[in-house]
């Protein structure tokens, strides 16, 4: 059975490379009749239910035949089951998104296999992993910081993540406790690097930010006026969300806006081999962009992509989020943190 698995997932890996420079089209009618007999995918994700359940309903108007067996974890609990299910030499899941941050050493341990469908041509390359195992697909888009329209006009608002060290927000802006992964991001290549960063957050600190657990309550305290500002971890389509309920939101027009995107993975040991790539091939293929723009709002954000987001940050420069940077940097993390008075 092994064997059997190994030996389709390099067909499908072949097959993949030979329709790639292709024009857009569906999969190879032997792959499809070969998914007619698996049935289903196994795909555990961090997507929520709602979004998950209208993507799935999407693929379903074009491939009925396929269940997708879906289930929702955070990257730590996905993480942490990919691993028990290694362990036990279950091999029960196909497709993964998200838990970034585990990816490394699932490829080190040899339990990813390489992927391609038609649809990764037009993926930004940094959004792609050169050696072909995993790609980006959409994701949050953070901007340097989010204010209430009913507590500052545009015109006094802050214009860029400077402006946020303006000593007159002293105590004015909010900050999530739980994830500060921003300023991490801006220490990347094409970045601000270390020493700015932490410069940055140690005049950041000097305005007595108050802490705030969790992007859910800091976005519906703000929306709600319980402070001016928010900034650290600001999502755009948090944003959109809040404001298309009529909420009184604006957010800060200023490079660069940091990509956080949970990256997809196929299994070297995937059950549905044939299935997964159809359901990966329907993913990044225009009907998949455009189901996930319309259903999370969290398309991609790089130009030529047609997204909400990428219109909307439109001559801005951005960062995406390296999948290795998070775990090489954990004491510097604790660093800011500890500026901050984040416990």
């Amino acid at each position: 059975m092994f064997v059997r698995r190994q030996a389709i997932c390099l067909f499908i890996t072949f097959v993949t490379s030979l329709f790639f420079a292709q024009s857009y089209g569906a999969p190879p009618q032997n792959v499809i009749e070969a998914a007619k007999k698996e049935k289903k995918v196994v795909w555990w994700s961090i997507m929520s239910p709602p979004e998950a359940n209208g993507m799935i309903e999407r693929f379903h108007r074009t491939y009925p035949f396929i269940e997708i067996d879906y289930w929702r974890g955070g990257p730590n609990a996905l993480a942490e089951r990919v691993w028990s299910d290694s362990n036990a030499g279950s091999h029960s899941w196909d497709v993964l998104y998200g838990g970034d941050d585990a990816h490394p050493a699932l490829i080190k341990a040899g339990l990813l296999n390489k992927w391609s469908v038609n649809g990764l041509e037009t993926i930004h390359k940094s959004a792609r992993d050169p050696n072909g195992y995993w790609a980006t697909l959409g994701g949050s888009v953070s901007v340097a910081a989010a204010y209430n329209t009913n507590l500052i006009s545009a015109k006094d608002a802050p214009k860029s993540w400077n402006d946020l060290l303006n000593p007159k927000w002293k105590g004015k802006i909010a900050l999530n406790a739980e994830r500060i992964d921003a300023y991490i991001i801006l220490t990347q290549s094409g970045g601000w690097g270390k020493d700015k960063v932490r410069e940055y957050v140690t005049k950041l600190a000097a305005n007595k930010p108050q802490i705030i657990k969790g992007r859910v309550q800091m976005m519906a305290l703000l929306a709600a006026g319980e402070f001016p500002i928010a900034t650290g971890d600001v999502v755009l389509h948090r944003i959109n969300q809040l404001t298309r309920k009529g909420a009184p939101l604006d957010w800060v027009r200023s490079s660069p806006v940091l990509f956080t995107g949970g990256s997809i993975v196929l299994s070297k040991y995937a059950p549905h081999p044939n299935a997964s790539y159809v359901w990966l091939d329907w993913l990044f293929s225009p009907a998949g962009v455009k189901a996930l723009d319309e259903i999370t709002t969290k398309g991609s954000p790089f130009p030529g992509s047609g997204s909400q987001q990428a219109a909307a940050v439109k001559g801005l420069s951005f960062i995406r989020e390296d999948e290795n940077y998070g775990n090489q940097n954990k004491e510097f993390k604790e660093e800011l943190q500890k500026t901050l008075g984040i416990r």
